[in-house]
């Protein structure tokens, strides 16, 4: 399948990112303590979790000072370290929020957060769900 060239507006690429498995996945680092992560984790896991349950990707919401993935219905205590490493690489001054999709596409901070209006909560939705969309078309799903 031939890629079409793709710029989002507020994720950056990594050009040289490989295609992982068979489906992309979708992580979100946070914290429970961040204004700018409790902004946006109610539309990020709403918007995530339809993609999921649909079946097309595999997602991770990971709260950094707790260990959880907010996604699941468990509560665990620790990030494990091989998220923890991916984390490090697209963000290493670990700030938070950090986004990652596809190990591809990545943002640190929100893209329209700047009055914390809900018109910036449609324009972030909007975004996550156009490069999720991309990255599936990439995969070939």
């Amino acid at each position: 399948m031939q890629e079409k060239d793709f710029e989002p507006e507020t994720f950056s690429v990594k050009e040289d990112a490989e295609k992982k498995g068979d489906k992309p996945v979708i992580r979100l680092f946070s914290t429970t303590w961040c204004p700018h992560c409790i902004w946006i984790i109610e539309t990020y896991d709403r918007v995530i979790l339809e993609y999921v349950n649909e079946g097309k990707i595999i997602a991770y919401h990971w709260e950094l000072d707790t260990g959880d993935n907010t996604l699941t219905p468990e509560k665990e205590s620790e990030v494990p370290a091989s998220e923890r490493a991916i984390f490090e690489e697209f963000n290493p001054r670990k700030s938070i929020p950090t986004y990652v999709f596809g190990e591809k596409y990545y943002r640190v901070g929100n893209g329209y957060e700047r009055f914390k209006t809900p018109e910036e909560l449609e324009m972030e939705e909007e975004e996550i769900r156009i490069v999720i969309e991309n990255l599936i078309e990439e995969y070939g799903n």
